[in-house]
């Protein structure tokens, strides 16, 4: 990134998490092109706005699109799609890149920088250089209409790095970030982070999707409890023996604060939607690692089985029985 200048940045995946920390930045006086794949127009006539509790952030003039074509390249690149629609990427990345371009993966789950960077080793161009980390969000929000996000709780973003410790440049990201008053973090243990994430994802994001009721209501009713533990613990088991320690103190934590989060996970809003859900990266990544393991993890196999079951036949890939 240019040292002299402000960073540019592209949103593409302009949704809940895209729109919240796009307009952040651009409030801020970066300079921020979003990439939606509905509401394009409208978003370009009404502008974005972003209700926090200190006060609401308007941006009346914003530079959106609807086509990747008419992108142009940027320093910054935040992927904030969906992580099933991830294989879009290898279309999608390259008109918003720079020889040294950053891209930032705004996303849960596992694996997502690496099959960023498999889809760019299929273009015709050298993107060698380009940088590719992940931004770890953590925090609950909602979307109330086209470019209008209501943030909830929490917001802080983790960057890191797979595989090595935080490199220097992306301190560079990082201040950007800072600069619009975006609580972050740098780790360098990316991939324990994760599973961090994960030992909260997994419960969080699939027990709503089967109950159609909030992290809180579930989480705090003692018929759930063990369930909701269960879950926890199977991610620790596999992360264990991936070489990840999640303390057992981590998980009462996180359970304990799970029975205050009176919302719906994006899963559920995805499921609602007739979208497509984020199970590869939440769910398959860590079984697979689990059966690689010998590991027995029974409750997150059968959630995930149902899960699998309702996606494809509420997005329409197989026909339901009759």
């Amino acid at each position: 990134m240019s040292e002299t200048s402000k960073p540019t940045f592209t949103v593409i995946g302009a949704g809940m998490i895209g729109v919240l920390y796009g307009a952040q930045l651009q409030y801020a006086g970066y300079d921020v092109t979003y990439l939606f794949h509905h509401h394009a127009n409208e978003v370009a006539k009404s502008g974005i706005e972003v209700d926090f509790d200190s006060g609401n952030v308007v941006l009346p003039d914003v530079k959106v699109t609807s086509k990747h074509q008419d992108l142009t390249p940027t320093d910054v690149v935040l992927v904030s799609l969906r992580t099933s629609d991830n294989y879009l990427l290898s279309q999608l990345l390259p008109p918003a890149l720079k020889k040294d371009s950053i891209v930032v993966m705004l996303q849960n789950g596992m694996g997502n920088e690496e099959d960023a960077r498999r889809l760019l080793g299929s273009d015709s161009h050298d993107w060698s250089d380009v940088r590719i980390c992940r931004g770890l969000p953590f925090v609950l929000a909602e979307q109330l209409g086209p470019g209008h996000i209501k943030h909830d709780q929490f917001g802080q973003v983790t960057f890191g790095v797979p595989g090595v410790k935080a490199p220097d440049w992306l301190t560079g990201v990082v201040d950007c970030f800072q600069r619009a008053k975006i609580p972050t973090a740098v780790t360098d243990n990316l991939q324990l982070t994760i599973w961090e994430k994960l030992a909260l994802n997994v419960p969080a994001n699939g027990l709503p999707v089967l109950f159609h009721a909030s992290i809180g209501e579930i989480a705090s009713d003692p018929a759930m409890t063990s369930q909701w533990l269960d879950l926890m613990k199977e991610v620790q088991k596999i992360a264990v023996a991936d070489g990840y320690d999640l303390a057992d103190d981590f998980i009462s934590g996180m359970y304990e604060k799970s029975k205050g989060m009176p919302f719906y996970p994006s899963m559920m809003r995805h499921y609602d939607a007739k979208k497509s859900m984020e199970l590869n990266s939440i769910y398959d990544r860590p079984l697979q690692i689990a059966k690689e393991k010998g590991i027995s993890v029974p409750a997150t196999e059968l959630l995930s089985g149902v899960l699998e079951m309702l996606d494809a036949r509420n997005t329409g890939k197989v026909p339901p029985k009759s």
